[in-house]
């Protein structure tokens, strides 16, 4: 018989509170999955950050009087952290949450943008100590293992096997860690900064030496993906392929040699997408124009161009927006093929298409219509909306732009669009692939981390009954420049070129309906997951017994 285990899921972001990527995604897919499976009762937390996306509906998430108040050790002083228990908005089954609010620390702004900045060092080791001091305090959950997700939590395996590891409950504990993306420094949390290591209170448990296993030094900065790897029971990636990537140089960031030492340890499990969320069958974004695989497929294309006229109409209506009113893809036209892209602008998802782009919009027939943005405090990304924004007002309404992210936006986009453009540099998993496919979408991918995993190429011998989409082989170097943008470019232009030949075809409809039948839920994932789970259970009985 297997037991029944009890998971805390640590997160910087959650989405239906905050967050906008897919690393917000996977917490709320997986946590209703393993819910209504029953055998996990899996709770989710995140710092109680003052702005949130989710802003509208839990104004009040903070009224109530907090479960646990915790006094953490921060550097030579505490920090008073108050612990809120919220249910996730809209979620069946219930999935209840704990924010972490400490005001002084998660609120704290940047000078410059005068946005709060939750990709600090500091606030992650706060999140990932509050963590683990809630759990001593909190006797109503008592948890068999932690799932560790993204830099911002890697501190919490490293503390349980250091300052808590004598301790009867905490140092027993297993932890499992999920990096969603370990590509260079920002996203492995790299920081040049000597006063992390005390103000994590770690300076006198030896964990800063270098090229040792268990260490958060790397290349002579504090890195957190360092530590989580190291001191982790089992550590996994959100693909497979990506999971391979990580042992070279061109991928891991520096972190390959680690990822090799503990490749016995390390597994990837493609992501799923919330079906229920994301169903053309039922989405209300849609109207009257639902569609479902099971349709004609002159049905599904009769539906997809009425939902055109939903697109085209849509206006912006953000508060305090100038372009409030205006209709950003008012220049759709009924007749064109429309490639769709949702995307934050940054160098891992955006080059390649910016220097495609030119090309992709002369094409005949061709529109695309792009929805993104970058991180306030990204300068590289902020420059590549600046060269969007002005690369749409030269083509004549062939790019349709609209800076920012609006999820009912998404919905439309996706469901419109006849392909959809996803040329990452690299590609961990990708969701919105999976999110295309299920509505009627064509997915066109460089052929990098859970692309290659979840698209099958319309020109794969092995596979022809069942492609559903473009790949392409982009150029990989063997430093950690990994590709040749020029280069890559044109091979994304002359992947589009073949897709655009097969529109309009039997073949091509024959993509459409082999998308939309792909089961992308969380059904397979969260079985690996549970697997995962036990066997980082029993990896902690076996370090935990021998001591």
């Amino acid at each position: 018989m297997i037991m029944r285990l009890n998971v805390l899921l640590l997160c910087n972001q959650i989405r239906g509170i905050d967050g906008t990527g897919g690393l917000g995604d996977v917490p709320v897919g997986l946590a209703k999955s393993l819910l209504t499976r029953g055998d996990i009762d899996i709770r989710l937390a995140m710092p109680g950050f003052a702005d949130i996306t989710n802003e509208k509906e839990l104004a009040d998430r903070f009224r109530n009087p907090p479960i646990e108040q915790l006094r953490v050790p921060f550097g030579a002083e505490t920090r008073e952290v108050s612990v809120f228990k919220i249910l996730l908005p809209h979620s069946h089954p219930p999935i209840p949450c704990y924010l972490f609010r400490c005001e002084d620390v998660f609120d704290r702004r940047d000078p410059q943008s005068g946005r709060i900045n939750k990709n600090t060092p500091d606030k992650a080791a706060l999140f990932a100590r509050s963590a683990v001091e809630f759990l001593r305090a909190h006797a109503e959950f008592r948890v068999d293992l932690i799932h560790c997700n993204d830099w911002h939590t890697g501190l919490t395996p490293v503390y349980l096997n250091t300052l808590y590891r004598d301790d009867l409950y905490l140092g027993r504990i297993a932890t499992l860690y999920t990096t969603h993306n370990a590509g260079g420094d920002a996203f492995q949390g790299g920081f040049v900064d000597p006063t992390l290591l005390s103000l994590a209170g770690l300076e006198d448990q030896n964990v800063f030496t270098p090229l040792h296993t268990q260490s958060l030094c790397h290349f002579e900065k504090f890195n957190f993906t360092k530590g989580a790897i190291g001191f982790a029971d089992l550590i996994n990636t959100v693909s497979r392929q990506y999971r391979k990537e990580l042992l070279t140089p061109a991928f891991a960031g520096g972190l390959e040699g680690i990822f090799l030492e503990r490749q016995q340890d390390f597994c990837g499990i493609v992501n799923g997408i919330d079906v229920t969320e994301w169903n053309p069958q039922t989405d209300m974004n849609l109207k009257s124009h639902v569609f479902s695989a099971n349709d004609m497929i002159d049905t599904v294309h009769k539906q997809k161009q009425a939902i055109r006229h939903l697109l085209r109409d849509w206006t912006s209506n953000p508060k305090n927006d100038p372009r409030m009113g205006e209709k950003p893809f008012g220049a759709l036209k009924d007749s064109t093929i429309l490639m769709g892209a949702i995307t934050r602008i940054d160098y891992q998802k955006i080059p390649i298409l910016l220097q495609s782009m030119d090309r992709i919009c002369a094409m005949n027939r061709v529109q695309v219509a792009l929805l993104g943005s970058a991180d306030p405090n990204d300068a590289m990304g902020k420059g590549f909306e600046a060269d969007l924004k002005a690369m749409s007002q030269k083509t004549d309404g062939k790019l349709l732009f609209f800076n920012g992210f609006d999820i009912p936006l998404s919905h439309l986009i996706f469901a419109a669009s006849d392909m959809f453009l996803v040329p990452s540099i690299f590609e961990p998993c990708g969701l919105t692939q999976l999110v295309a496919m299920r509505y009627g979408s064509v997915p066109v991918v460089r052929s990098v981390g859970g692309l290659a995993d979840t698209v099958i190429d319309e020109q794969d011998l092995h596979q022809a009954e069942s492609a559903t989409g473009f790949r392409y082989e982009g150029t990989v170097t063997n430093d950690q420049m990994i590709t040749d943008i020029g280069e890559d470019a044109e091979r994304l232009v002359e992947c589009v070129d073949r897709a655009v030949a097969l529109y309009e075809t039997p073949r091509w409809d024959q993509l459409v309906r082999n998308g939309m039948r792909r089961d992308s839920s969380w059904a397979v994932p969260s079985m690996h997951y549970t697997r995962l789970y036990h066997a980082a259970v029993r990896r902690a009985v076996e370090r935990t017994h021998f001591r």
